[in-house]
Protein backbone atom coordinates (compact mmCIF):
# COMPACT_ATOMS: atom_id res chain seq x y z
CA UNK A 1 0.00 0.00 0.00
CA UNK A 2 0.89 3.25 -0.63
CA UNK A 3 0.97 6.93 1.12
CA UNK A 4 1.16 9.74 -0.63
CA UNK A 5 1.37 12.78 1.79
CA UNK A 6 1.21 16.46 1.97
CA UNK A 7 4.70 18.40 1.87
CA UNK A 8 4.05 19.45 5.52
CA UNK A 9 3.36 16.18 6.33
CA UNK A 10 6.28 14.22 4.88
CA UNK A 11 8.19 14.26 8.55
CA UNK A 12 5.44 11.84 9.52
CA UNK A 13 6.11 9.20 7.19
CA UNK A 14 9.80 9.87 7.01
CA UNK A 15 10.49 6.13 8.88
CA UNK A 16 8.24 4.36 5.58
CA UNK A 17 10.52 2.41 3.02
CA UNK A 18 10.22 5.13 0.06
CA UNK A 19 9.12 4.54 -3.35
CA UNK A 20 9.07 5.61 -6.87
CA UNK A 21 6.73 5.28 -9.64
CA UNK A 22 7.38 5.93 -13.26
CA UNK A 23 3.44 5.65 -14.38
CA UNK A 24 0.30 6.92 -12.46
CA UNK A 25 -1.37 3.27 -13.73
CA UNK A 26 1.15 1.13 -11.57
CA UNK A 27 -0.97 2.40 -8.84
CA UNK A 28 -4.16 0.60 -7.98
CA UNK A 29 -6.44 3.95 -6.24
CA UNK A 30 -7.43 1.47 -3.45
CA UNK A 31 -4.25 0.56 -2.20
CA UNK A 32 -3.43 4.36 -2.05
CA UNK A 33 -3.63 6.59 0.26
CA UNK A 34 -3.78 10.69 0.63
CA UNK A 35 -2.22 11.86 4.30
CA UNK A 36 -2.12 14.72 6.28
CA UNK A 37 -2.16 15.89 9.78
CA UNK A 38 -3.98 18.65 12.01
CA UNK A 39 -2.09 20.13 15.37
CA UNK A 40 -4.76 19.49 18.07
CA UNK A 41 -3.33 20.35 21.71
CA UNK A 42 -0.03 19.95 20.47
CA UNK A 43 -1.08 16.76 19.33
CA UNK A 44 -0.92 15.45 15.41
CA UNK A 45 -4.25 13.95 14.72
CA UNK A 46 -3.12 12.29 11.22
CA UNK A 47 -5.87 12.01 8.86
CA UNK A 48 -5.47 9.37 5.92
CA UNK A 49 -7.88 8.91 2.83
CA UNK A 50 -8.49 6.04 0.49
CA UNK A 51 -7.71 7.32 -3.12
CA UNK A 52 -10.76 4.90 -4.34
CA UNK A 53 -13.36 5.18 -1.81
CA UNK A 54 -12.48 8.17 0.00
CA UNK A 55 -12.52 6.10 3.44
CA UNK A 56 -10.71 8.22 6.03
CA UNK A 57 -8.59 6.99 9.00
CA UNK A 58 -7.44 9.19 12.05
CA UNK A 59 -4.98 8.69 14.03
CA UNK A 60 -3.97 10.65 17.01
CA UNK A 61 -0.95 11.23 18.74
CA UNK A 62 1.46 10.88 16.21
CA UNK A 63 4.69 11.23 18.06
CA UNK A 64 8.11 10.63 17.02
CA UNK A 65 7.90 7.39 18.97
CA UNK A 66 4.64 6.11 17.12
CA UNK A 67 6.27 7.20 13.40
CA UNK A 68 8.29 3.81 14.14
CA UNK A 69 5.60 2.05 14.45
CA UNK A 70 3.29 3.29 12.08
CA UNK A 71 3.07 0.14 9.94
CA UNK A 72 1.43 -1.57 13.04
CA UNK A 73 -1.02 1.37 13.96
CA UNK A 74 -2.32 1.99 10.57
CA UNK A 75 -3.10 -2.45 10.02
CA UNK A 76 -4.51 -2.11 12.95
CA UNK A 77 -6.47 1.46 12.60
CA UNK A 78 -7.73 -0.53 9.27
CA UNK A 79 -8.62 -3.28 10.97
CA UNK A 80 -10.97 -2.09 13.34
CA UNK A 81 -12.34 0.05 10.76
CA UNK A 82 -12.96 -2.87 8.57
CA UNK A 83 -14.76 -4.52 11.81
CA UNK A 84 -16.70 -1.34 12.47
CA UNK A 85 -18.05 -1.16 8.91
CA UNK A 86 -19.31 -5.23 9.01
CA UNK A 87 -16.63 -6.26 6.07
CA UNK A 88 -15.70 -9.78 6.73
CA UNK A 89 -12.08 -10.74 7.77
CA UNK A 90 -11.64 -12.72 4.70
CA UNK A 91 -11.94 -9.36 2.51
CA UNK A 92 -9.85 -7.69 4.92
CA UNK A 93 -6.93 -10.20 4.78
CA UNK A 94 -7.26 -10.09 1.07
CA UNK A 95 -6.93 -6.49 0.92
CA UNK A 96 -3.68 -6.00 3.02
CA UNK A 97 -2.14 -9.51 1.86
CA UNK A 98 -2.13 -7.81 -2.30
CA UNK A 99 -1.83 -4.32 -0.95
CA UNK A 100 1.56 -5.42 1.14
CA UNK A 101 2.93 -3.22 3.39
CA UNK A 102 2.83 0.58 3.46
CA UNK A 103 5.32 2.88 1.51
CA UNK A 104 6.15 6.72 1.18
CA UNK A 105 4.83 7.05 -2.50
CA UNK A 106 7.46 10.06 -3.02
CA UNK A 107 6.24 10.61 -6.73
CA UNK A 108 3.20 8.99 -7.65
CA UNK A 109 -0.30 10.15 -8.64
CA UNK A 110 -1.72 13.26 -6.98
CA UNK A 111 -5.76 12.16 -6.36
CA UNK A 112 -7.32 16.16 -6.30
CA UNK A 113 -10.18 14.51 -5.41
CA UNK A 114 -8.84 12.57 -2.71
CA UNK A 115 -7.37 15.26 -1.34
CA UNK A 116 -10.34 17.32 -1.11
CA UNK A 117 -12.19 14.77 0.21
CA UNK A 118 -9.15 14.59 3.00
CA UNK A 119 -9.49 18.28 3.42
CA UNK A 120 -13.38 18.44 4.11
CA UNK A 121 -12.62 15.89 6.38
CA UNK A 122 -9.72 17.84 8.36
CA UNK A 123 -12.45 20.94 8.48
CA UNK A 124 -14.92 18.19 9.81
CA UNK A 125 -12.46 16.76 12.23
CA UNK A 126 -10.58 17.39 15.11
CA UNK A 127 -13.95 17.46 17.42
CA UNK A 128 -13.91 15.58 20.14
CA UNK A 129 -10.53 13.36 20.61
CA UNK A 130 -9.34 10.32 23.01
CA UNK A 131 -6.31 11.09 23.83
CA UNK A 132 -5.56 7.76 25.32
CA UNK A 133 -6.18 5.94 21.73
CA UNK A 134 -3.88 6.09 18.49
CA UNK A 135 -7.19 5.30 16.51
CA UNK A 136 -10.38 7.73 16.87
CA UNK A 137 -13.05 4.68 15.65
CA UNK A 138 -15.69 7.99 15.93
CA UNK A 139 -14.30 10.14 14.37
CA UNK A 140 -13.19 7.48 11.70
CA UNK A 141 -16.67 6.36 11.43
CA UNK A 142 -18.38 9.68 10.90
CA UNK A 143 -16.54 10.63 8.04
CA UNK A 144 -16.74 6.92 6.34
CA UNK A 145 -20.76 8.11 6.43
CA UNK A 146 -20.89 11.36 5.16
CA UNK A 147 -22.27 11.49 1.60
CA UNK A 148 -19.75 12.45 -1.37
CA UNK A 149 -20.07 13.26 -4.83
CA UNK A 150 -17.51 11.07 -6.22
CA UNK A 151 -15.64 11.78 -10.10
CA UNK A 152 -17.86 9.57 -11.89
CA UNK A 153 -21.30 11.98 -10.80
CA UNK A 154 -22.54 9.08 -8.75
CA UNK A 155 -23.10 10.00 -4.81
CA UNK A 156 -22.60 7.40 -1.72
CA UNK A 157 -20.79 6.81 1.29
CA UNK A 158 -16.96 5.87 1.49
CA UNK A 159 -17.95 3.30 3.75
CA UNK A 160 -20.26 1.49 1.33
CA UNK A 161 -17.70 2.25 -1.40
CA UNK A 162 -15.20 0.75 0.13
CA UNK A 163 -16.62 -2.07 1.36
CA UNK A 164 -17.74 -2.88 -2.39
CA UNK A 165 -14.11 -2.66 -3.48
CA UNK A 166 -13.05 -5.03 -1.26
CA UNK A 167 -15.72 -7.41 -1.93
CA UNK A 168 -13.95 -7.43 -5.98
CA UNK A 169 -11.29 -8.84 -4.30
Amino acid sequence: MFIKPTKKSNKIFKQLPKVSVNDDSEINPLFAWHANYLPVDRKNLVFLTNDLSYVTIVLANVNADKQHHLQKEFHDALFQLCDDLFIPNENFEKYVKQGGKLEFLENGPVNRNAIGAMNNAIRTGGGDIYQDVTYQQELSMVLSKLLIKYPDNSRDTPDKKFAEALDKL
